[in-house]
Protein backbone atom coordinates (compact mmCIF):
# COMPACT_ATOMS: atom_id res chain seq x y z
CA UNK A 1 0.00 0.00 0.00
CA UNK A 2 1.37 3.37 -1.04
CA UNK A 3 0.72 6.67 0.69
CA UNK A 4 -0.47 9.08 -2.01
CA UNK A 5 -1.17 12.82 -2.04
CA UNK A 6 -3.68 13.43 -4.83
CA UNK A 7 -3.76 17.07 -5.99
CA UNK A 8 -6.46 18.04 -8.49
CA UNK A 9 -8.31 21.22 -9.55
CA UNK A 10 -11.27 19.09 -10.70
CA UNK A 11 -13.29 17.20 -8.10
CA UNK A 12 -16.96 18.08 -8.52
CA UNK A 13 -19.45 15.46 -7.39
CA UNK A 14 -21.43 13.99 -8.97
CA UNK A 15 -19.03 14.60 -11.87
CA UNK A 16 -20.78 16.47 -14.67
CA UNK A 17 -17.69 17.27 -16.74
CA UNK A 18 -15.03 15.05 -18.27
CA UNK A 19 -12.22 16.37 -16.07
CA UNK A 20 -14.08 15.72 -12.80
CA UNK A 21 -15.25 12.32 -14.01
CA UNK A 22 -11.67 11.20 -14.68
CA UNK A 23 -10.44 12.74 -11.45
CA UNK A 24 -13.08 11.20 -9.16
CA UNK A 25 -13.09 7.72 -10.74
CA UNK A 26 -9.29 7.56 -10.84
CA UNK A 27 -9.14 8.57 -7.17
CA UNK A 28 -11.67 5.91 -6.14
CA UNK A 29 -9.73 3.22 -7.98
CA UNK A 30 -6.49 4.27 -6.27
CA UNK A 31 -8.27 4.30 -2.90
CA UNK A 32 -9.18 0.62 -3.26
CA UNK A 33 -5.54 -0.38 -2.71
CA UNK A 34 -3.76 2.68 -1.33
CA UNK A 35 -3.92 5.33 1.37
CA UNK A 36 -4.94 8.45 -0.58
CA UNK A 37 -5.32 12.04 0.63
CA UNK A 38 -7.05 14.49 -1.73
CA UNK A 39 -6.25 18.20 -2.02
CA UNK A 40 -8.59 20.21 -4.23
CA UNK A 41 -10.40 23.51 -4.61
CA UNK A 42 -13.36 24.18 -2.28
CA UNK A 43 -16.70 23.25 -3.79
CA UNK A 44 -20.16 22.77 -2.29
CA UNK A 45 -20.30 19.20 -3.62
CA UNK A 46 -17.35 18.07 -1.47
CA UNK A 47 -19.46 17.95 1.69
CA UNK A 48 -22.11 15.96 -0.14
CA UNK A 49 -19.46 13.54 -1.43
CA UNK A 50 -18.01 13.15 2.05
CA UNK A 51 -21.48 12.42 3.48
CA UNK A 52 -22.19 9.89 0.72
CA UNK A 53 -18.98 8.06 1.56
CA UNK A 54 -19.69 8.29 5.31
CA UNK A 55 -16.52 10.30 5.80
CA UNK A 56 -14.12 7.52 4.80
CA UNK A 57 -12.24 9.67 2.28
CA UNK A 58 -9.57 12.16 3.37
CA UNK A 59 -10.45 15.26 1.36
CA UNK A 60 -8.86 18.64 2.08
CA UNK A 61 -9.66 22.03 0.56
CA UNK A 62 -7.17 24.53 -0.77
CA UNK A 63 -7.33 27.88 1.00
CA UNK A 64 -7.44 29.73 -2.33
CA UNK A 65 -9.97 29.51 -5.13
CA UNK A 66 -9.46 28.96 -8.83
CA UNK A 67 -9.38 32.42 -10.39
CA UNK A 68 -10.70 33.38 -13.78
CA UNK A 69 -8.02 34.38 -16.27
CA UNK A 70 -7.70 38.15 -16.55
CA UNK A 71 -8.46 39.37 -20.04
CA UNK A 72 -5.46 41.30 -21.30
CA UNK A 73 -5.14 43.55 -24.31
CA UNK A 74 -3.18 42.40 -27.36
CA UNK A 75 -0.01 44.28 -26.36
CA UNK A 76 -0.17 43.18 -22.72
CA UNK A 77 -0.50 39.56 -23.84
CA UNK A 78 2.42 40.03 -26.19
CA UNK A 79 4.78 40.95 -23.36
CA UNK A 80 3.10 39.28 -20.38
CA UNK A 81 5.07 36.70 -18.41
CA UNK A 82 1.80 35.05 -17.37
CA UNK A 83 0.66 32.18 -19.57
CA UNK A 84 -2.94 31.38 -20.58
CA UNK A 85 -4.56 29.12 -17.99
CA UNK A 86 -1.57 28.70 -15.70
CA UNK A 87 -1.78 32.15 -14.12
CA UNK A 88 -5.23 31.42 -12.67
CA UNK A 89 -3.70 29.17 -9.98
CA UNK A 90 -1.92 30.46 -6.88
CA UNK A 91 1.26 28.36 -6.73
CA UNK A 92 2.33 29.64 -3.31
CA UNK A 93 -1.04 28.77 -1.79
CA UNK A 94 -0.89 25.23 -3.17
CA UNK A 95 2.64 24.81 -1.80
CA UNK A 96 1.55 25.98 1.65
CA UNK A 97 -1.38 23.57 1.63
CA UNK A 98 0.86 20.63 0.72
CA UNK A 99 3.31 21.56 3.49
CA UNK A 100 0.43 21.55 6.00
CA UNK A 101 -0.74 18.11 4.88
CA UNK A 102 2.79 16.73 5.19
CA UNK A 103 2.91 18.05 8.74
CA UNK A 104 -0.45 16.38 9.45
CA UNK A 105 0.08 13.02 7.72
CA UNK A 106 3.85 12.75 7.40
CA UNK A 107 5.76 12.28 4.14
CA UNK A 108 3.98 10.76 1.14
CA UNK A 109 5.35 8.04 -1.12
CA UNK A 110 3.70 9.41 -4.27
CA UNK A 111 2.64 12.91 -5.31
CA UNK A 112 -0.04 12.71 -7.99
CA UNK A 113 -0.90 15.93 -9.86
CA UNK A 114 -3.93 16.19 -12.11
CA UNK A 115 -2.98 18.43 -15.05
CA UNK A 116 -0.14 20.88 -15.61
CA UNK A 117 -2.13 23.55 -13.76
CA UNK A 118 -1.32 21.88 -10.45
CA UNK A 119 1.89 20.23 -11.60
CA UNK A 120 3.57 23.58 -12.22
CA UNK A 121 4.29 23.93 -8.52
CA UNK A 122 7.21 21.47 -8.85
CA UNK A 123 9.10 24.30 -10.54
CA UNK A 124 9.23 25.98 -7.13
CA UNK A 125 9.48 23.04 -4.72
CA UNK A 126 9.65 19.25 -4.57
CA UNK A 127 9.41 16.88 -1.63
CA UNK A 128 11.08 13.44 -1.43
CA UNK A 129 8.96 10.86 -3.25
CA UNK A 130 7.74 9.67 -6.64
CA UNK A 131 6.06 12.26 -8.90
CA UNK A 132 3.18 11.47 -11.26
CA UNK A 133 1.31 13.91 -13.51
CA UNK A 134 -1.93 13.17 -15.37
CA UNK A 135 -2.23 15.23 -18.56
CA UNK A 136 -5.87 15.59 -19.52
CA UNK A 137 -4.63 17.67 -22.46
CA UNK A 138 -1.29 18.73 -23.88
CA UNK A 139 -1.57 22.50 -23.63
CA UNK A 140 1.14 23.26 -26.19
CA UNK A 141 -0.82 21.27 -28.79
CA UNK A 142 -3.97 23.19 -27.90
CA UNK A 143 -2.21 26.54 -28.28
CA UNK A 144 -0.68 25.47 -31.60
CA UNK A 145 -4.18 24.64 -32.83
CA UNK A 146 -5.24 28.24 -32.27
CA UNK A 147 -2.59 29.38 -34.77
CA UNK A 148 -4.34 27.48 -37.55
CA UNK A 149 -7.58 29.39 -36.95
CA UNK A 150 -6.06 32.79 -37.78
CA UNK A 151 -4.59 33.81 -41.19
CA UNK A 152 -0.87 34.52 -41.21
CA UNK A 153 -1.33 38.21 -42.10
CA UNK A 154 -3.32 38.95 -38.93
CA UNK A 155 -1.49 40.13 -35.76
CA UNK A 156 -3.18 37.54 -33.55
CA UNK A 157 -1.62 34.77 -35.65
CA UNK A 158 1.80 35.88 -34.44
CA UNK A 159 0.60 36.43 -30.88
CA UNK A 160 -0.69 32.84 -30.82
CA UNK A 161 2.66 31.63 -32.19
CA UNK A 162 4.55 33.39 -29.41
CA UNK A 163 2.17 32.09 -26.73
CA UNK A 164 2.36 28.54 -28.12
CA UNK A 165 6.17 28.63 -27.90
CA UNK A 166 6.08 29.99 -24.34
CA UNK A 167 3.56 27.35 -23.26
CA UNK A 168 5.60 24.56 -24.87
CA UNK A 169 8.80 25.63 -23.11
CA UNK A 170 7.00 26.05 -19.78
CA UNK A 171 5.24 22.71 -20.15
CA UNK A 172 8.53 20.96 -20.98
CA UNK A 173 10.14 22.45 -17.86
CA UNK A 174 7.29 21.05 -15.76
CA UNK A 175 7.15 17.59 -17.30
CA UNK A 176 10.87 16.86 -17.09
CA UNK A 177 10.58 17.01 -13.28
CA UNK A 178 8.09 14.12 -13.14
CA UNK A 179 8.95 10.42 -12.90
CA UNK A 180 5.77 9.23 -14.61
CA UNK A 181 3.42 10.97 -17.06
CA UNK A 182 -0.12 9.77 -17.83
CA UNK A 183 -1.91 10.75 -21.04
CA UNK A 184 -5.37 10.01 -22.40
CA UNK A 185 -4.57 8.94 -25.99
CA UNK A 186 -1.83 7.61 -28.26
CA UNK A 187 -1.37 10.94 -30.05
CA UNK A 188 -0.51 12.65 -26.76
CA UNK A 189 1.73 9.73 -25.78
CA UNK A 190 3.82 10.13 -28.96
CA UNK A 191 3.92 13.92 -28.52
CA UNK A 192 5.15 13.73 -24.91
CA UNK A 193 7.69 11.00 -25.64
CA UNK A 194 9.22 13.17 -28.36
CA UNK A 195 9.53 16.09 -25.96
CA UNK A 196 10.38 14.50 -22.59
CA UNK A 197 13.04 11.79 -22.44
CA UNK A 198 13.66 11.18 -18.73
CA UNK A 199 10.13 10.15 -17.70
CA UNK A 200 7.98 7.07 -18.20
CA UNK A 201 4.86 7.84 -20.27
CA UNK A 202 1.66 5.76 -20.13
CA UNK A 203 -1.66 5.93 -21.95
CA UNK A 204 -4.72 5.66 -19.69
CA UNK A 205 -7.78 6.36 -21.88
CA UNK A 206 -10.97 7.90 -20.56
CA UNK A 207 -13.50 5.09 -20.10
CA UNK A 208 -17.18 4.64 -20.77
CA UNK A 209 -19.54 2.44 -18.74
CA UNK A 210 -21.68 0.56 -21.23
CA UNK A 211 -25.11 -0.70 -20.03
CA UNK A 212 -25.43 -4.46 -19.59
CA UNK A 213 -28.69 -4.50 -21.52
CA UNK A 214 -29.76 -2.56 -24.57
CA UNK A 215 -33.32 -1.31 -24.73
CA UNK A 216 -33.63 -2.03 -28.44
CA UNK A 217 -31.78 -3.58 -31.36
CA UNK A 218 -30.79 -1.28 -34.18
CA UNK A 219 -29.45 -2.43 -37.52
CA UNK A 220 -27.06 0.49 -37.52
CA UNK A 221 -25.96 2.41 -34.46
CA UNK A 222 -24.68 5.98 -34.23
CA UNK A 223 -22.84 7.44 -31.27
CA UNK A 224 -22.82 11.21 -30.83
CA UNK A 225 -19.89 12.56 -28.80
CA UNK A 226 -20.57 16.10 -27.58
CA UNK A 227 -17.76 16.52 -25.03
CA UNK A 228 -18.43 19.28 -22.51
CA UNK A 229 -21.24 20.91 -24.46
Amino acid sequence: MAKILYITPFFNYPPRDGASHRSVIFFEKLYEKHDVVVLTYPHKSLEFYSNQSKGKYKIHKLTSIHKENIKLSFFKRLFSSELPGFASHDINCILESIDKLILEYGKFDIYYFATQLMGQIVLKKKWPGVYVIDLYDVYATHREGKILDVPIWKPYHWLFRIEALRVKNYENNILQLFDHILVTCLDDLHTIKSRVHNSSVYEIPNGVNFPQKKSRNLKSEIMLMVGNF
